[in-house]
């Protein structure tokens, strides 16, 4: 969604292409960690259910925040 938000001359595409990128990896991986450690019994089952949106919301609203203030 962030990526509709530029204008088409501002140019940066690729860096924000990469960002998006970039923000699925760790979402990901965020998710593998927090699954892994609910399996083992280190942390809570429901915070291995909400760390993942949350970091996707506060990734996002980073992002949105940087893009927006310039």
């Amino acid at each position: 969604a962030l990526l509709s938000m530029g204008l088409e001359r501002a140019g940066n595409r690729a860096r924000l292409i990469g960002t998006a990128v970039a923000a699925g990896i760790s979402i990901y991986l965020a998710a593998e960690v927090a699954s892994g450690l609910a399996t083992a019994g280190i942390a809570p089952a429901w915070s291995a259910a909400w760390a993942p949106p949350l970091l996707g919301l506060l990734l996002g609203l980073a992002v949105f925040s940087l893009r927006e203030d310039g």
